[in-house]
């Protein structure tokens, strides 16, 4: 995952600072993620919450969807949990969300706080980073929860440090593009699941490139008042809406055409 300094040493084990006080093997881990992973977003709703990921298709022989390929899973009926970074380290943790969740059940009889969860596997994923024998997760997560009629939204990252969203967006190199867009929909406090779920597929298919040599689909699931649990968005769908965002794109590609042309005409004629 990491390729290591010729000569530094300081690179070697999670253990092991430099002398400026960084830990390098968890700046690999978090390096992975934007360089190697592939773009997610989050989204919370008026009714709900919404996640959105590109996945990546190895093969153009490989059928999809396939659950083999599941970026997002149900920990609860209403709490979900996503990954982007290295497929078996997302996979391991959401194995451990499942085991967390299931033992909050037996012990407590209800189902376990996002909150609380989140903080369970950010000490988990903290053990990783400070014993020489291990390695940190290559994986940020995304686990939400709508209950009570309140969405929440957490993200954790490789160095267990976690945090609370209204939208966010991790992996890839468009990350920051992703934000971008995200912000004009966070000062929308009226955004429904029905409109966030096609706002984040407009947001994926702006944030790629056509030309890369990733060849992605989507995944898209939600939890909404209508719903009260878990729900995948099918194939057919998404594909649809899809379709509909590259139009309303392209549409908006050529009226920036028009307006730079008319700027330039009007700069033209200021000159002479």
């Amino acid at each position: 995952m990491a390729t290591f300094s010729s000569g530094s040493g300081y690179d070697l084990y999670t253990t092991t600072w430099s002398p400026e006080g960084r830990v390098y093997q968890v700046e690999y881990a978090l390096k992975h993620v934007d360089s190697k992973g592939l773009l997610g977003l989050g989204l919370r709703c008026k009714d709900g919450v919404v996640l959105a990921h590109q996945v990546e298709m190895l093969h153009t022989l490989v059928k999809y969807p396939s659950p083999t390929f599941n970026v997002i899973h149900a920990i609860e009926d209403n709490m979900m949990m996503s990954f982007t970074g290295m497929n078996p380290d997302g996979l391991c943790l959401v194995n451990r969300a499942r085991d967390e969740a299931q033992s909050w059940k037996d012990k407590f009889g209800s189902v376990i706080p996002c909150r609380v969860l989140v903080d369970r596997l950010s000490l988990y994923i903290s053990q990783f980073t400070e014993y020489y024998s291990l390695r940190p997760f290559g994986a940020s997560l995304f686990i939400t929860q709508y209950n009570d009629d309140v969405p929440k939204l957490y993200t954790i990252n490789a160095a267990a440090e976690s945090f609370g969203y209204h939208a966010v967006a991790m992996g890839g190199s468009e990350k920051q593009t992703a934000k971008t867009e995200l912000e004009k929909l966070v000062g929308d406090s009226e955004v429904e699941v029905e409109q966030g779920i096609y706002e984040l597929i407009k947001v994926l298919k702006k944030c790629y490139d056509p030309n890369s040599s990733k060849k992605v689909e989507l995944e898209v699931c939600y939890i909404s008042a209508a719903t009260g649990s878990f729900t995948r968005v099918d194939f057919d769908v998404i594909k649809e809406m899809e379709a509909r965002a590259d139009a309303e794109l392209e549409d908006e590609d050529d009226m920036d055409e028009d307006d730079d042309e008319d700027e330039d005409e009007d700069e033209n004629e200021d000159e002479n």
